[in-house]
């Protein structure tokens, strides 16, 4: 499996690996496991995927790899959001092809991702797509650990669906708001509580 551990992750390893050296100077065994267990929390987390993206044009898949939050229609607006565990790959994901316009990254919080209401004031940054289908928003919201949104793309340019996004360290939230557009009914095919898989899992099926 491909990893990014090393490209982004050696901060995190400095905790672990002084524990480890600590415990293997002073012959505690426990210490020494636990900092093995973190290191391989680590290695674990920074893990990077293969994915098989599903290329169908009428299908909207998952930017993010986590458990289904919430799902909402509001303002003729599809709303889900989906909380990433620090098991999770953190990795997010185009949802649907298009042109990356702009990129807005918002100062906040820093609360635990899996309080929904009080996440939702959490420090962002929000990717805004143009598609054949209207604008699509994914946003990355940090949580209350590493505090950290590392932007893999830049604006003005065309994308993908299943090419990487960026990625957010340790606990965090991903949303994604896909518009309704005019009178066309569209499938929301995930619900509350469901594990979904980045750039495999089909949120929305668009009909014609």
């Amino acid at each position: 499996m491909r990893n990014y551990i090393v490209k982004y992750g050696l901060k995190t390893l400095i905790v672990p690996v002084i524990l480890f050296i600590i415990g293997m100077y002073r012959t505690n065994i426990y210490v020494v496991v636990v900092s093995l267990i973190l290191m391989g929390i680590c290695y674990n987390f920074f893990k990077r995927p293969v994915i098989k993206v599903i290329k169908d044009d009428d299908v909207v898949v998952s930017p993010s790899y986590g458990r289904i939050q919430k799902i909402m229609k509001i303002d003729n607006k599809v709303y889900i959001s989906i909380f990433l565990s620090i098991i999770d790959p953190h990795i997010q994901y185009v949802p649907y092809n298009g042109l990356l316009i702009s990129q807005i990254y918002k100062k906040g919080t820093f609360r635990a991702a899996f309080l929904w209401e009080k996440s939702t004031f959490n420090e962002r940054m929000i990717h805004n797509f143009v598609t054949r289908v209207g604008t699509i928003s994914v946003v990355q919201i940090s949580g209350m650990i590493a505090r950290t949104i590392i932007p893999f793309i830049h604006a003005k340019k065309n994308v993908e669906k299943g090419e990487e996004i960026g990625m957010i360290k340790f606990g965090s939230r991903v949303d994604i708001i896909v518009p309704i557009k005019g009178n066309e009914e569209m499938n929301i095919l995930v619900k509350q509580g469901q594990y979904v898989y980045g750039g495999e899992t089909v949120l929305i099926k668009l009909n014609k």
